[in-house]
């Protein structure tokens, strides 16, 4: 996933003090879970708050592992036979 990083867009704004507003009130829609962000009736993106994103990775996760729970067991296996650091290349 990419992040929109506002500060890139800065150039956009007619001054600093239309900037700090505008990034005012992304803060305040970030005090909601999920707010919907809408141009000419067209859904564009939204505002999840980092609980609301935790709730909803940990959801997908739940939901995975109930349709396939064979995901533990490869899980399992791989953390105690693959290698995450390959000890050859740390010179």
């Amino acid at each position: 996933m990419n992040a929109f990083v506002l500060e890139e867009h800065r150039n956009l704004f007619r001054d600093e003090q239309a900037f700090l507003e505008f990034a005012q009130a992304i803060r305040a829609k970030l005090k909601e879970d999920f707010s919907p962000v809408m141009s000419d009736k067209e859904f564009v993106g939204a505002f999840v708050s980092s609980e609301a994103a935790k709730e909803l990775i940990f959801d997908r996760i739940a939901k995975r592992l109930s349709q396939k729970p064979s995901i533990l067991s490869e899980v399992q296996d791989r953390l105690e036979n693959d290698s995450i650091v390959d000890l050859d290349d740390i010179s």
